[in-house]
């Protein structure tokens, strides 16, 4: 395992120290390097973009839902989860049929192939986990899920607040459009 340290020309002024300790930051690196491994991976072992191994990954936890709940689930917006689902049905990775609750639902599940396909994904997604995670102690990993779930629960109050009202009611450092 490479040991961590300084990297040659790592940037050492107090803003740089302090972007290193912001933790909205870290989470964005690490969740943009993460999604742009698995877009690859997944692209090139199944043919599948992330949205579409994200809603198989729904589907077979939470089968036979609508895509309302799916997108709500996933946090993107209703007409990507159409869009994926629509290509799962082409490939015949999942079916879609009405709701017989409500008729203006459809209810999704993965097909068969589907779900052969969705374990071999967690194949591939779990390896990728187990290599995320090769430096931290059990206990580490365990105490950091506790902490992501705790983040996770707050992160719709991050917004809840009017950041106009923040810097004074005006327009400081608006740009003019």
């Amino acid at each position: 395992m490479r040991r961590q340290g300084k990297r040659k020309g790592a940037a050492t002024t107090p803003a740089a120290r302090e972007l290193r300790q912001f933790v909205p930051y870290l989470l964005g690196a690490i969740s943009n390097q993460l999604s742009s491994g698995a877009s690859r991976h997944y692209r090139r072992a199944f043919g599948l973009g992330l949205t579409e191994i994200r809603l198989m990954w729904i589907l077979s936890v939470e089968p036979r839902i609508p895509a309302s709940r799916a997108a709500e689930i996933m946090g993107v917006d209703k007409a990507a989860v159409s869009r994926a689902l629509a290509g799962l049905e082409r490939r015949k990775l999942a079916r879609v049929m009405p709701d017989r609750r409500d008729s203006r639902q459809r209810i999704a599940e993965l097909s068969t192939e589907g779900r052969r396909v969705q374990s071999e994904v967690m194949v591939v997604t779990r390896e990728r986990e187990r290599r995320l995670l090769a430096p931290f102690e059990r206990a580490e990993v365990r105490a950091l899920a506790g902490l992501l779930h705790r983040m996770l629960a707050s992160a719709s109050r991050v917004d809840a607040f009017d950041p106009v009202a923040l810097l004074g009611g005006g327009q400081k450092g608006a740009v003019e459009s």
